[in-house]
């Protein structure tokens, strides 16, 4: 009966001691996480002077959208990335030795300033060396700054969007008791700063942008499968940007994604066109080789949806993209075909329909598309690509000369 006790009393006590274990686990991850999120800046840094006096300018400013408002300047975005390297060291994150490697492969060789400020301009794909720090998006600006002196890549944010500055700094939130004006140029009239305190949702906010600086570095720099993971279910516009914008298509679980991301629906053939090329700052066409090689081992006898988006993409260059110049758009519809054509040559004892043999090229080999694209091709030599001109000719004789039109 002892025995039997004793043993109940060393499993219960076994019991408890895992138990006390996981709960000062979880409350160490929950006190890491409150650290992250409410205690950005250490009292004893050199910098935390620095962000004082930013952020006493911000809660004076407001969070005016007011074009009339106070612009953001560079001291500005020097305490972002301030906060921002502060962030990455509590998560864990280390800037890699070869950074500025990292970043050419990412976004592409730019002449990146490894000494200043690089402003990647997400709609254009290029670095804007002209540009404003604006919280809402200026016509077509918006931008990615990469930060060669701390290692890692942000975007603009006012400092309230990433510090709980009411509890981190009570004394500078006793600012927003009495709030400035500002003059509203339309009603030509002051009135009060709207301020940041009163921002719709403003703790939430402040902790996905927290998230998004912490993944999308963690992810890019550090290789973190589980921050791709957080990305794809919560930034997955930064993501597509990557691929459709930067042309970064060397992480196949990226690609793999992107591609199924932008599959042709109806009316959407220039995103899934995004996803194949991209047109460089200096205005070269990019067609992505990787993203051919991802869809040849995608496709089978049962799995030809890469394929018929990518047909589909090839119809819509032929016949309805009006933004690319004759020479571009010749460029892009023989780089494509030529790289689907081969997948499909090379796979044609798999398809059980003749049609898988000839709806690429063909495509463009009606009489009116051979005469308006085949002189382009010879002219550029059929862009060097090894085998297209005996490819381009073996699809003509096949077909008797000329495809069917789709």
């Amino acid at each position: 009966m002892e025995k039997k006790l004793n043993k109940k009393l060393i499993t219960t006590a076994f019991i408890l001691l895992i138990t006390s274990m996981l709960i000062a686990c979880n409350s160490n991850q929950s006190t890491t996480q409150e650290t992250v999120n409410n205690h950005v800046m250490d009292t004893t840094s050199n910098n935390y002077s620095t962000i004082k006096i930013v952020l006493a300018k911000q809660l004076k400013r407001g969070s005016s959208m007011e074009t009339s408002a106070p612009g953001y300047k560079m001291e500005d975005f020097v305490a972002v990335s301030i906060v921002a390297s502060e962030l990455l060291k509590k998560s864990d994150y280390k800037a890699p030795a070869d950074f500025a490697n990292r970043v050419k492969l990412i976004f592409g060789d730019k002449n990146f300033d490894n000494e200043g400020l690089n402003a990647l301009n997400y709609r254009t794909g290029c670095i804007d060396k002209e540009h404003q720090f604006s919280l809402e998006e200026t016509g077509s600006n918006k931008y990615y700054y990469v930060d060669f002196k701390n290692g890692l890549l942000t975007e603009f944010y006012p400092l309230p969007l990433l510090i709980n500055y009411q509890k981190e700094f009570p004394d500078l939130a006793k600012l927003e008791d009495k709030p400035g004006e500002v003059y509203d140029a339309v009603e030509h009239t002051h009135k009060k700063n709207e301020l940041w305190k009163d921002w719709p949702n403003l703790s939430v906010e402040r902790q996905h942008n927290i998230h998004r600086i912490t993944s999308r570095n963690k992810y890019l720099f550090n290789n973190s499968k589980a921050d791709l993971s957080w990305l794809k279910n919560n930034d997955s516009v930064f993501l597509n940007r990557l691929v459709t914008v930067f042309g970064y298509v060397k992480d196949t679980d990226l690609t793999k994604w992107a591609i199924d991301k932008n599959l042709i629906s109806s009316g959407n053939e220039a995103d899934f066109g995004a996803v194949l090329w991209n047109q460089g700052c200096n205005s070269k066409i990019n067609v992505h080789k990787e993203i051919f090689d991802l869809i040849k081992s995608e496709t089978t006898d049962s799995n030809t949806r890469y394929l018929n988006s990518v047909a589909n993409y090839i119809i819509y260059l032929r016949d309805k993209e009006k933004f690319l110049s004759f020479s571009d758009r010749a460029e892009v519809i023989a780089k494509v075909a030529y790289y689907a054509q081969k997948i499909v040559n090379k796979n044609e004892k798999q398809f059980e329909q003749d049609y898988y043999t000839k709806f690429l090229f063909p495509i463009i080999q009606t009489v009116q598309s051979k005469e308006l694209f085949e002189p382009e091709f010879r002219k550029h030599n059929y862009y060097n690509l090894p085998g297209f001109k005996e490819l381009w000719d073996e699809q003509v004789e096949y077909n008797g000369g000329v495809a069917q039109p789709m």
